[in-house]
């Protein structure tokens, strides 16, 4: 499947934005294009209704917690696995103040819940706007994701999968991020050198060094200011790789 492009040319981006040089866009999914349904969260950490979390709140939390979750990783452990997804939702409800004792009996509900109803279906602020910009500047896009090989069927539920040429799953190409065989994998679809290709993502050890491992160009997404200083570009999101969007 080749990649979506625009008949537009690249010079359409301004020569001193981020991505000078790069004819190709790639894309994390998880917490990049496609959010956890927080609200959903919100209750679940709150089953008495006696803290009263938002949405906003827990994605507050949610945020924070990466670089933590990203040193479990760095250790080597799988994204997919369940043991991880159970941490992740400890480290955010230890972040909202969630007591241990009740997190014992809350988590293991969520990770249910989860293995029922995939939690990330919520498209991210301005995705389509931002994928239209790129594309229409003469951007190839496409996905590369950790998942359980359903996310091209979220993606093309949120109305967001036109935009891509292609979607890459671990969970259907059998290799996850950090490999750097995913990564080439995209490359060798676009037909470009690596260092024409950038990759968006929200983890370090799992995006970043994987990528430029592979020799594209990565950009961290940073939302809260969590992460320290990294040899990386960092972004607030996905707007912050085009000024002009």
């Amino acid at each position: 499947m080749s990649p979506k492009k625009s008949p537009k040319n690249r010079a359409n981006l301004p020569q001193e934005e981020p991505l000078k040089g790069i004819s190709a866009v790639f894309f994390d999914a998880g917490n990049t294009l496609v959010e956890m349904n927080y609200a959903i969260l919100a209750q679940a950490f709150d089953p008495l209704g006696v803290h009263c979390w938002t949405a906003k709140s827990v994605r507050k939390a949610e945020q924070s917690v990466r670089p933590t979750l990203d040193l479990y990783l760095n250790t080597g452990e799988s994204t997919e696995k369940l043991q991880t997804f159970s941490y992740y939702m400890t480290l955010i409800g230890r972040s909202l103040g969630v007591a241990e004792k009740e997190l014992d009996a809350i988590v293991p509900r969520i990770v249910e819940q989860n293995q029922k109803r995939n939690l990330w279906e919520v498209k991210t602020n301005n995705a389509e706007k931002v994928l239209g910009a790129l594309l229409g500047a003469g951007l190839a896009l496409g996905v590369i994701s950790n998942s359980r090989g359903d996310i091209a069927g979220i993606l093309k539920s949120l109305g967001l999968s036109h935009f891509f040429g292609f979607v890459l799953d671990s969970g259907i190409v059998g290799v996850e991020k950090p490999d750097t065989k995913m990564f080439e994998m995209a490359v060798e679809l676009t037909g470009l050198e690596p260092s024409r290709c950038a990759y968006v993502g929200d983890l370090y050890s799992v995006d970043v060094q994987g990528a430029k491992a592979a020799g594209l160009r990565p950009f961290l997404l940073d939302p809260a200011g969590a992460w320290p200083e990294l040899p990386c570009h960092k972004i607030k999101s996905i707007d912050d790789l085009s000024p002009s969007l």
